[in-house]
């Protein structure tokens, strides 16, 4: 009877030490499975914060020559090739003379909201896509259990946010938006740095504890 007990208790401590061992395996498996994923997200985040600097750079540039004074002298050139010989005041108010400026103002405003249906169409297949993107991406790191990689994120947004909001800005202006975009990546960057060998320390010295 008592080898008998001593078999079951002993089948009983060998079923416990497995599932303690495959729960911890599991544990460990899922906590480095979760750092991969971050690590993977960390990454995406600073390629999708670089793809909206590239694609407001790209719009700006497939537009930088839509100025106000470029209209106004498109629209000059425009009246001067419309506008017929007048030899006497009574031929401006002839039906036949303004014919032609008429056209040649309605041809012009058919430009313009062709231009401005073009400025949408690239904003919204360009800037917003990346925009989109990124923001996809804060969502996998805001919401986890990490406060200070969540703080890194949200100070890094804001810079984001206002160069994407920069399409039509001046270029001194947005030479300042792009500047403070850049700064604000590499800056992230060390925090990321940073926190990692924090980490890194953490785990050798839990090493040493445990040996």
């Amino acid at each position: 009877m008592s080898q008998t007990l001593a078999l079951v208790g002993a089948t009983l401590g060998a079923v416990v030490i497995t599932f303690i061992g495959t729960s911890y395996q599991q544990h460990v498996q899922a906590r480095r499975g979760a750092r991969d994923a971050q690590n993977r997200a960390i990454s995406e985040l600073m390629s999708a914060a670089m793809d909206v600097l590239f694609g407001v750079r790209a719009f700006r540039e497939a537009h930088e020559t839509r100025t106000l004074p470029r209209y106004y002298l498109r629209l000059a050139g425009t009246m001067m090739r419309a506008l017929p010989r007048v030899d006497t005041w009574r031929d401006v108010a002839d039906v036949g003379t303004l014919k032609p400026v008429l056209g040649g103002l309605l041809d012009f405003d058919r430009e313009r909201v062709e231009g401005s249906r073009t400025i949408v169409l690239d904003a919204a297949t360009v800037v917003i896509p990346r925009l989109t993107r990124y923001f996809a991406v804060i969502a996998l790191l805001t919401l986890g259990d990490d406060k200070q990689l969540a703080d890194a994120v949200r100070d890094l947004t804001p810079k984001v946010m206002k160069l994407a909001e920069s399409t039509g800005a001046k270029k001194p202006e947005f030479k300042k938006l792009d500047d403070d975009l850049q700064q604000a990546l590499e800056n992230f960057r060390d925090r990321v740095d940073e926190r990692r060998a924090r980490r890194r320390i953490w785990k050798l010295r839990r090493t040493k504890l445990s040996s």
